[in-house]
């Protein structure tokens, strides 16, 4: 899954971003139209996850894989705030960087 191909094209778009946001602060409340969309939207990345070749997939010395996927999507999350609070700023290496910290050796006891 490449950062610059999902994430990068959503930050060239502020109007999306701002909509995004908007719609997915909305859909926190379980009577909105496009609740189940968005919890639906943490099954669907567990699944790309857990297809993938990367150790992204399998638990860590430090993280399970369902944790990893908690964590690139609070970070896409947050990164299309900051694209919108700072749009000068480049941000897509950020998730790159974090990518590399979560993709991370199995544990170092098993060697799986």
């Amino acid at each position: 899954m490449s950062s610059r191909g999902t994430l990068g094209k959503t930050l060239d778009n502020p109007a999306y971003q701002r909509n995004w946001l908007a719609l997915a602060i909305a859909a926190t409340d379980p009577a909105h139209p496009a609740h189940e969309f968005f919890v639906s939207r943490r099954e669907r990345m567990r699944t790309r996850f857990s297809g993938s070749p990367l150790p992204t997939s399998r638990d860590s010395a430090y993280l399970s894989a369902d944790e990893k996927v908690t964590l690139v999507l609070s970070l896409n999350d947050g990164l299309r705030i900051q694209s919108r609070l700072d749009p000068g700023r480049e941000l897509l290496h950020l998730l790159e960087v974090f990518m590399t910290l979560v993709i991370s050796p199995a544990h170092p006891d098993t060697g799986a």
